[in-house]
C-alpha cells in the first residue's frame, strides 16, 4: 500500500496512487461515491520534489493549463513575500498558502510547509497538503506546480532550501471510473486491473461501451467528451512530449502581476 512506501520523486508517487485504485481496489479505497472512488487521510512521502510529467498524457495542453494553475493558486504579492521572508524567519516551520478559490468548498491544494530543526539550519523538509484531489489528471497538474515551486527559487533564496523529504497530505483524494479508463497504461497492463471489485468493474465496463467502442457513442458529459476525444489522440499517436521545465514559475508569476497591474 502506498501509505507505507517512500517514493524517489513526484513522478513515483502519482502512478504509484493511481496504479493502487486500479490494482488492488480493496485494500485503497475507503469507499465509492458515485462515479469516484475514495480515500481519505493520505499520506505519502517522497524523497525530492522532482517530477517529468508531461501533461499532454493527461488530456492537458501544458501551457494553457499552466496559465490557468498559477492565476488560480498563486497571489504574485504572497508568492514575493513568501520569498523574501525565508531567510529571515527564525522558527522551525514556515508556510505559503495558497490562494483562496472561490466556491463553496475551497481551493483544492491548500498549503506548503517548510519545516527544519534548528533555525540556523535550512529548510530540509516540505509538506504540502490538499483538501481533495482528482488523481488521474488534476493532481498531476499539482505535481508539476509543487516541482516548479522548488526548481524556480529566486537569487538568493537557494542557500536556505535543501529538501530532503517530502509529504504529500492528501486530506481527501480520488480517482474517478468513469474518466480514468484512456490513462490505464500509465499505471498499469490491463491484466493486472482488479475486475472482480467492483470498482474496477465498472471502470473496464466504461472503457469498453465509451471509449474503445467504434464509433464512441456520444455524450452530454463534458469531460468524458475530452476523454473521448484523448483517447482516440492517444491511439492515433498524436500525443505529443513535453517537459515540466518547458514551463516557468517565475516567468508566468511575471507575467500574472503585470496583468493584475494593468487591471487596477
Amino acid at each position: 500500500m502506498v501509505r507505507n512506501m517512500v517514493f524517489e520523486n513526484l513522478d513515483e508517487a502519482w502512478k504509484a496512487i493511481n496504479r493502487s485504485f486500479l490494482v488492488e481496489p480493496g485494500n485503497t479505497l475507503d469507499y465509492i461515491r458515485g462515479s469516484q472512488g475514495m480515500v481519505e487521510d493520505l499520506i505519502v512521502k517522497v524523497r525530492k520534489p522532482e517530477c517529468s510529467l508531461n501533461l499532454n498524457e493527461v488530456a492537458f495542453t501544458p501551457k494553457s493549463k499552466w496559465t490557468h494553475l498559477i492565476s488560480s493558486y498563486i497571489d504574485p504579492e504572497d508568492y514575493y513575500d513568501f520569498w523574501e521572508r525565508v531567510n529571515k524567519v527564525t522558527g522551525t516551520s514556515y508556510q505559503f498558502r495558497f490562494r483562496e478559490r472561490k466556491g463553496p468548498n475551497g481551493p483544492c491544494l491548500i498549503a506548503l510547509v517548510l519545516t527544519r530543526e534548528d533555525s540556523k539550519h535550512p529548510w530540509t523538509r516540505a509538506k504540502i497538503i490538499w483538501r481533495t484531489a482528482e488523481l488521474q489528471r488534476k493532481f498531476a497538474a499539482d505535481l508539476v506546480l509543487i516541482h516548479h515551486f522548488f526548481k524556480d527559487i529566486p537569487e538568493g533564496c537557494g542557500d536556505k532550501i535543501d529538501i530532503q523529504e517530502v509529504t504529500l497530505y492528501l486530506a481527501q483524494a480520488f480517482q474517478s471510473w468513469r474518466l480514468v479508463g484512456p490513462l490505464v497504461p500509465l499505471f498499469c497492463e490491463w491484466d493486472e486491473v482488479d475486475t472482480e471489485h467492483d470498482f474496477g468493474r465498472r471502470m473496464k465496463n466504461t472503457y469498453d461501451t465509451i471509449y474503445n467502442a467504434d464509433p464512441q457513442p456520444e455524450m452530454k458529459f463534458a469531460p468524458v467528451i475530452r476523454m473521448q476525444a484523448h483517447h482516440l489522440r492517444i491511439q492515433k499517436g498524436e500525443i505529443e512530449y513535453s517537459h515540466p521545465d518547458e514551463l516557468s514559475l517565475s516567468g508566468e508569476i511575471a507575467r500574472l502581476s503585470k496583468r493584475r497591474k494593468k487591471d487596477v
